[in-house]
């Protein structure tokens, strides 16, 4: 029972953190981006048996899996991804409390914090509906074995490491390869295997941690081959590598001016954009690239710190200090824990600095910096500011909130208007393949794969608008496609080859062309 204790804050704010999720599904569940429609497609594949399609290299399966069980068990699709992600929010909740524990963080800060992971927690569970929470959970788990004071003793505990490494990866591929070098790394810190006497025990643990994340996540390696033709560990990282430095994607030879969806029943080419990229150059490809590469690593700078603001006011504070610690190889504890996490919270963003920064891709580090975040604050209250401990720990949790709070308009009730837009199209009759002219960056663009999603027509993107008449009828009689809808963009009706106007009907408050009946 004693024990029990000591989990009373996870525990309330667990109850707390389900309550909350239930009652914002009624205006939030509609939210679902781009990358969202491609998760539910693959979960409905994977529901309906359907593995072929459904195995993917861009889109990581483990949420897939997961709200499949629940479309399989009668749950609605978004329901079920809410839930499994609200798993994963628990998850994330209790390795954070286990890090408090852990660390001997005081009472008063363990209630804020478990207090304020509540309140980011309803925000990111809607937020980011697949994978980046259970990626954190399981990796966060890793971390956990390795500070652990009997994990050089106990092999089981480096084959747990393995299999946590392999959901990891199954969550979010980045996990692969932070998994392998984070491991490395730590362990070496851990074990000391720069010394002669020790280099053994650690290659040994690295041998088995690392043997086992490749052994459980072989078969679907070999998914991935089968499928693609190349051994690779997803096709995520080769195509963001190259959009992001060159400033967008090649097409395929064969695609004109229309991104046609990856099978009859897509819902757009989202759901797997392997299958319509071309070439994917690289920055050391050339020397133009390599500058942009560089141009690229101080704008990302730039995002991680805006990033950094994002999860708190005090994040970037504090994963300066870690940075310090971890340079001077040590902390003001003289603790090696401290030092490993330091480490972790430190390392876990670099990589993305290659690419791009979003405040989710590093919701890894956020219980790390509340850890390090508390071991600073405990000792400044000690030494600096006796008896204002109440006020600094409000202040260090609430941080927490004020980013989630703000953006939960972005999710509050979005989506919802498409969702009744494609309600009425269907009731219309309007059933089929469409396109519009919606580039990247768009609203419409964004409005537009919810109706396909919402309505099951696949949609055909038009990356550049500026597509003369004529050969945009070229590419929708190539693709038999069946509607038009217009946007903003457009200032004339679009005409046959006769030079007639297409007739229109209007549903769920767009103009559509009927192409062909």
């Amino acid at each position: 029972m004693q024990k029990l204790k000591t989990y009373y804050p996870f525990l309330l704010a667990a109850i707390l953190l389900v309550a909350a999720i239930a009652l914002l599904f009624p205006y939030c569940r509609h939210y679902i981006d781009p990358d969202t429609t491609a998760y539910l497609t693959i979960a409905r594949r994977y529901a309906a048996g359907d593995i072929a399609k459904a195995v993917n290299g861009y889109w990581s399966p483990w949420s897939c899996w997961l709200t499949a069980l629940f479309i399989k068990a009668g749950w609605d699709e978004m329901a079920g991804a809410v839930i499994a992600n609200t798993i994963a929010g628990i998850g994330f909740l209790f390795i954070t409390q286990v890090y408090l524990l852990m660390f001997d963080i005081n009472r008063k800060l363990q209630w804020a914090l478990c207090a304020a992971l509540v309140i980011f927690l309803s925000y990111a569970v809607y937020f980011q509906l697949f994978d980046d929470l259970w990626e954190c959970f399981f990796l966060l788990s890793v971390l956990y074995l390795l500070l652990r004071d009997d994990f050089s003793r106990k092999p089981l505990l480096w084959v747990g490491a393995g299999v946590l490494g392999s959901l990891a990866y199954f969550s979010k591929a980045y996990a692969f390869p932070f998994f392998v070098l984070h491991f490395v790394t730590a362990s070496l810190l851990i074990t000391k295997g720069w010394q002669r006497n020790a280099r053994r025990q650690w290659l040994t643990i690295c041998g088995v941690a690392i043997g086992t994340m490749i052994f459980c996540s072989s078969p679907w390696l070999y998914l991935l081959h089968a499928k693609y033709g190349q051994w690779m560990t997803s096709t995520a990282g080769k195509l963001n590598m190259s959009w992001y430095v060159v400033g967008h994607p090649y097409w395929k030879e064969s695609i004109a001016h229309l991104l046609p969806p990856v099978y009859p029943d897509s819902p757009s080419y989202w759901e797997d954009p392997w299958m319509v990229n071309g070439a994917t150059p690289y920055f050391w490809n050339s020397l133009s690239l390599f500058i942009r590469q560089i141009a690229k690593l101080v704008l990302n700078e730039l995002r991680f710190l805006l990033s950094g603001l994002q999860i708190a006011v005090w994040y970037l504070p504090v994963w300066f200090l870690s940075l310090i610690a971890v340079l001077k190889r040590r902390t003001y504890y003289a603790d090696a824990k401290s030092y490993v996490l330091m480490y972790s919270f430190i390392l876990f963003p670099l990589p993305f600095l290659l690419i791009n920064f979003e405040a989710r891709y590093i919701w890894y580090t956020l219980p790390l910096s509340m850890v390090a975040g508390s071991l600073v604050l405990q000792r400044m209250t000690a030494i600096r500011f006796p008896g204002r401990e109440n006020v600094l720990t409000g202040l260090f949790a609430v941080a927490y909130i004020i980013w989630p709070l703000y953006d939960f308009k972005t999710i509050w009730n979005e989506g919802k208007a498409e969702y009744l837009s494609a309600q009425e199209i269907k009731q219309a009759g309007i059933n089929g393949s469409f396109t519009a002219r919606a580039s990247f960056g768009n609203q419409s663009l964004i409005q537009l794969q919810r109706i396909g999603f919402f309505t099951g027509n696949p949609y055909y993107n038009m990356p550049y608008v500026n597509v003369p008449d004529n050969e945009l009828l070229k590419e929708i009689r190539r693709y038999g496609i069946k509607y038009y809808y217009y946007t903003a963009g457009d200032t004339v009706l679009l005409k046959d080859e006769a030079g007639k106007a297409f007739p229109v009907k209007e549903a769920g408050g767009w103009k559509i062309a009927v192409l062909a009946e």
